[in-house]
């Protein structure tokens, strides 16, 4: 898994899960970020995230978070 993270505000993120398992579904995850400074050390943050699950459906992921 690794992460670029560009200025503090936004993040690309990739891997390859499960690399070196023979049987495994899970397998490419991608993703990315955005932090947006509200109010002094108050950040806005949201994500989302790719999963491929081979057979089973592909997962998406988003998160909405507020840090204080």
């Amino acid at each position: 898994m690794t992460e670029y993270v560009y200025r503090k505000m936004i993040a690309l993120r990739g891997g390859y899960n499960t690399l070196f398992l023979e049987d495994a579904e899970e397998s490419l995850t991608l993703g990315a970020g955005i932090i947006y400074p509200l109010l002094g050390n108050v950040l806005l943050r949201f994500d989302f995230a790719y999963a491929d699950f081979g057979l089973f459906d592909n997962v998406y992921k988003y998160t909405v978070g507020i840090e204080f």
